[in-house]
C-alpha cells in the first residue's frame, strides 16, 4: 500500500483508517487531504502499476470545491484526474513498468476538513 510506503521527498498525506465518498460509501486505507499535497516515492522499476479510488470527501460533496491529482513517472505525466461536486469517484490503474522515480501530486481548493481521499491505493510488481 502506498500508505506504508516511505517517501523519497515532499509533503505527506493524513493516513486514515476509513473515509466516506460523496456517495456515502466507506473506503479503508485512505490518504487524505486538503491543500496541496506533493509526495516522490523511489520505485527503481520495482513495480508495475499503481491503482486507487480518487473521491471527493462526504463532508465536500455539495461544495464547489475541486481536487485535482496528477501522476507523474520519472518526470513525465502518466495520469491525471479531477473530482468536485457531482463527480463519482474515479478508479485508477496505472501502468508503471520501469519507473524508477514516482511522484503524486495533489491539489485541492478545499479549507478545513478532508476535501478528498485517495483509497486503497497500492503498488503491484
Amino acid at each position: 500500500m502506498l500508505k506504508d510506503m516511505d517517501h523519497f521527498t515532499g509533503t505527506g498525506f493524513d493516513v486514515r483508517t476509513s473515509m466516506q465518498d460523496n456517495l456515502g460509501t466507506t473506503h479503508y486505507d485512505v490518504l487524505a487531504r486538503w491543500g496541496t499535497t506533493e509526495r516522490s516515492y523511489k520505485t527503481n522499476g520495482n513495480y508495475s502499476k499503481i491503482s486507487g479510488i480518487l473521491f471527493q470527501s462526504y463532508e465536500y460533496r455539495g461544495r464547489s470545491e475541486k481536487t485535482t491529482l496528477i501522476i507523474y513517472g520519472d518526470g513525465k505525466t502518466l495520469y491525471s484526474a479531477q473530482v468536485a461536486e457531482g463527480v463519482e469517484p474515479i478508479y485508477f490503474d496505472i501502468d508503471i513498468s520501469g519507473v524508477l522515480e514516482l511522484k503524486i501530486f495533489a491539489d485541492s481548493t478545499g479549507r478545513n476538513g478532508y476535501a478528498y481521499g485517495i483509497a486503497n491505493c497500492g503498488l503491484y510488481t
